[in-house]
Formats: structure tokens, C-alpha cells, sequence
């Protein structure tokens, strides 16, 4: 029986300590963040090592679950805690760990910050028969195969999704597409030009999960110029594939200027011909295991709509998870009454929409949230609700959650809800399902835009996401 006056140290979130409590207090539902260590164990073959949590185990018995894991006594170093309790668990010493990440895990019960490490050792592996009911050596199929079948822990299940991409095949497969358009956006402040960089909603998602080493592909069209050059030339440098970027030699690309107020928010000023738009070259062929971003005017323009909407119905069938980001702005109200059903057809089609409350005042004249969600609930079950600075509202039939948006200070707002779609579409590749996790990480990719003079996510940010999160290679 684990004893529940032990002491463990508490934390906070960069593992700095700020007090302690006992076992008892820490699972009890207090919430109060402690630290731990795990040890993933490979075989040099790829096999892995899991442990069986005894029945008296008071978190999770009878489940197998990642090859060590313990708590930090009080006063001890996150390495000395590490050898303590592989040596008491697997009885090994010779071995060599790295250190791949740390994250927070919460359950109904507990708080832990969790330091994962990973090793390969091909010797004799002798458990404790005090502290675990056994273990083995599992393959990567026999992993897979028992995922979400209530036979791992949901931590270990998490983590090794989280770090490894086990268990999740289908995301290791699969790729982003985006529908929309493309411009080269020009960054005023106070009147002067400050930056020249390609984007346009979709891109701009589609460019930061590039840089975060996710699959993509752009579906879109740029003119033959040197405009179209640096878009394309830009998409291949940020890992997305060009296939489907249709190319018109006797058009020029569109262009758009951004100038920020006081605020930081951006006022635009769109240079192109939405009629004079084609998409005649070549498409993607949409799996399953794909997902589709697409949004904007591009995405309900009736000059392409057949070509759009043949390819979105597609990949509908298909059974692939689509996303639409509706941001229909001001200038085209006018053109409602062409567009509504498209715009409609894309919302019947989607997994999720995610809009502002802007974008449904300027489509439907509404600005309360539970009215917007009663007119786009028979197309879309799932509304993400966006509002500025405002929280951030996750609609289902379950009901309404909220989601406070932490207050920073920003640079530009240019692409804070493009990198909002990319970092919950990011989540979802990465197995993460419960929603409060999903919009803290597209909360954290659109505050990171917002700290720049840029559309995308920063070097430092892919850098954190490329050590903590399995990418495809």
C-alpha cells in the first residue's frame, strides 16, 4: 500500500519549488503540481519495456504503464530521483537516459509535472516484485493494437502519442491541406512599411504547421511574377509542397496592405481581382487520414466554387476531418446573396467551424454567441468561437465552454486566429482530445505571432514544439 504521509515536494510550472505536501493531499484532488520522472525502455529492435501497476496502487492498478515512473523526494535532483527509481524498479544501473521533455499532466485526481526521459538497453531487465506486477517487452503493433482499449494508462497512452507518435499511425500518415488564397502581405506602422511577407489566411496556417513538421500541401493560384515566385519559393522553404499551387503567367499575384493602429490591430487594404481568379491545375487526391483546412473568400468565390466544392465534397467522402475558418469580412457582404449557399455547403461539410463574432455579424447580423451557434448548429455541430482578445467559446451540443485569453502585449495581430486554427489543428494531429488542452495550444501558437512583426510562428517556438512533439519526418 502506497504510504500517504510521504512527502513529496510541489512545484510550479518550470519546476521550481515552492512548498510540499503529502502524498494523500497530492492526489486527493488538490491539484497541487509535483514532480516526476519517467523512463521509456527500448530494445535496440524498437521493442518497448512497460510495467504492471500492482492492484494496491492507488492511481490507475492492474494497467501496464511506462517502464519507471516515481515521484521526486524532497531535496532530490530530477537525475538523482531517475537512477533511485530504475535501480528499485528494473534492478538496472548500466544505462544511459536522455532526457526528451517535460510536460504538465492533470487528471480528476492529480496535478504532475512530468520529466520524460528514454532509453535503449538490451540486458537483463529483473522487476521489483514489491513494487510492480511484472512486465515486458511490447512491439509497436502490440502497443497500437491496444490503444484506448482501457488496457494502458491514459498517461502513458498520452505521453508516448505526445513523444513517440505511437498509437497514432493514422497522424504519422497523414497531411494538412489548405484551400484559400495567397498575397504578399505589406506591414504598415505608423505609416511606413515595416515587413513584405507572403500570406493569406489559410497560408499563413498552413506556412506555421510547415515550420512545426507536419506533412502540408497548398491548394491555390499565384500569377506568373516575381510576386508568385517569392510565394512559392517560400512555401518549399517551410517544408509545404507546391503540387497544387496553380500557376497563371499572364496574371499578376495579389497583393495586401496591413497597417496596424494604436492597438496593433490591422486594417487591410486588398489589391486583386477575385473574378479574374482560376484554379485549373492540378489537385490533391484527399485520404482518410488527411485533414483540410480552408477558409476565406477563396473558399465560397463563385468564380472557382465548382472546382472548390467538387474538391471539398471529395474529401468529405473520403471520411478525411475538415476545418473551416469562415472570416468573411466587410466588403463582401454585398456579395451574400451569391455566396450564402456556398458558405453554408462548407459549414455542412466541416468537422468544425471556428469564426468570429465579426465574421457572423457581417454574414448573419449577430453578435451573441448562443444566437450564432443556434443558426450554425444543423450544418456544424462544433463552433469555436473567437472574439478579438475576448475568451474564446467552444460550442457542441453538450453545451458552451469558455476559454479565457491570456492578456499579453502584442507587436501584430496578423495572423493571431490563422496560427489559432494551426495550433488546434496541431493538437488534433498529435492525438490530444480533450478540448481545454487543444485550445491552450492554439491559444499558444496565436499569442506567439502576436509577440512579432510576422504571420507565422517563431524559430523558437517550432524549436520547442520539434524536442516536446512527434512530427512527421
Amino acid at each position: 500500500m502506497d504510504n500517504q504521509q510521504e512527502i513529496f515536494p510541489v512545484v510550479d510550472a518550470d519546476g521550481r519549488v515552492v512548498g510540499s505536501a503529502t502524498r494523500g493531499e497530492c492526489h486527493s484532488g488538490s491539484m497541487l503540481l509535483h514532480p516526476v520522472v519517467h523512463l521509456h525502455v527500448f530494445r535496440s529492435n524498437g521493442d518497448i519495456y512497460l510495467q504492471r501497476r500492482p492492484a494496491w496502487k492507488d492511481i490507475q492498478p492492474g494497467k501496464w504503464d511506462t517502464a519507471v515512473g516515481g515521484h521526486l523526494d524532497v531535496g532530490e535532483t530530477r537525475e538523482e530521483a531517475l537512477r533511485r527509481e530504475v535501480g528499485e524498479e528494473l534492478g538496472i544501473t548500466d544505462f544511459e537516459a536522455e532526457f526528451i521533455g517535460k510536460y504538465v499532466f492533470e487528471s480528476s485526481r492529480e496535478r504532475e509535472l512530468v520529466y520524460v526521459h528514454r532509453c535503449v538497453y538490451d540486458g537483463e531487465i529483473r522487476p521489483s516484485t514489491e513494487e510492480l506486477d511484472g512486465g515486458h517487452f511490447w512491439t509497436m503493433q502490440e502497443v497500437g493494437e491496444v490503444m484506448g482499449k482501457g488496457v494502458l494508462t491514459p498517461n502513458f497512452e498520452s505521453e508516448f502519442k505526445r513523444f513517440f507518435g505511437i498509437g497514432n499511425e493514422a497522424a504519422a500518415k497523414s497531411r494538412v491541406i489548405g484551400v484559400g488564397e495567397t498575397v504578399l502581405d505589406i506591414l504598415f506602422k505608423n505609416d511606413q512599411p515595416q515587413k513584405a511577407v507572403p500570406g493569406g489566411s489559410t497560408f499563413n496556417s498552413i506556412i506555421s504547421l510547415g515550420r512545426a513538421g507536419v506533412s502540408c500541401a497548398m491548394v491555390t493560384e499565384v500569377g506568373g511574377d516575381h510576386v508568385g515566385d517569392l510565394i512559392c519559393q517560400y512555401l518549399r522553404e517551410n517544408g509545404v509542397s507546391t503540387d497544387y499551387v496553380c500557376r497563371h503567367e499572364h496574371i499578376k499575384s495579389h497583393v495586401s496592405l496591413a497597417f496596424l493602429d494604436e492597438n496593433n490591430d490591422a486594417q487591410y487594404i486588398f489589391y486583386k481581382d477575385h473574378a479574374s481568379v482560376s484554379l485549373d491545375g492540378r489537385l490533391p487526391q484527399i485520404a482518410r487520414e488527411d485533414v483540410v483546412l480552408f477558409g476565406s473568400f477563396f473558399a465560397i468565390n463563385p468564380s472557382i466554387r465548382l472546382v472548390v466544392g467538387k474538391l471539398l465534397r471529395s474529401a468529405r467522402e473520403a471520411g478525411a476531418w475538415l476545418y473551416y475558418d469562415v472570416n468573411f469580412r466587410k466588403p463582401h457582404i454585398a456579395d451574400l446573396p451569391v455566396t450564402m449557399p456556398n458558405i453554408e455547403e462548407n459549414m455542412s461539410l466541416a468537422d468544425v467551424v471556428r469564426g468570429s463574432t465579426e465574421d457572423f455579424e457581417n454574414l448573419y447580423g449577430l453578435h451573441d454567441g448562443d444566437a450564432i451557434y443556434d443558426r450554425v448548429r444543423h450544418l456544424c455541430r462544433t463552433l469555436i468561437l473567437t472574439d478579438g482578445a475576448g475568451s474564446v467559446r467552444l460550442y457542441t451540443p453538450e453545451g458552451c465552454e469558455t476559454y479565457p485569453v491570456q492578456s499579453i502585449e502584442t507587436v501584430s495581430t496578423v495572423g493571431a486566429g490563422d496560427n489559432f486554427n494551426a495550433g488546434y489543428i496541431f493538437a488534433k494531429m498529435q492525438g490530444i482530445e480533450d478540448p481545454a488542452d487543444r485550445m491552450a495550444m492554439a491559444q499558444r501558437w496565436s499569442q506567439d505571432v502576436c509577440r512579432q512583426m510576422g504571420n507565422n510562428i517563431s524559430d523558437e517556438l517550432v524549436a520547442c514544439l520539434k524536442r516536446h512533439y512527434s512530427v512527421n519526418p
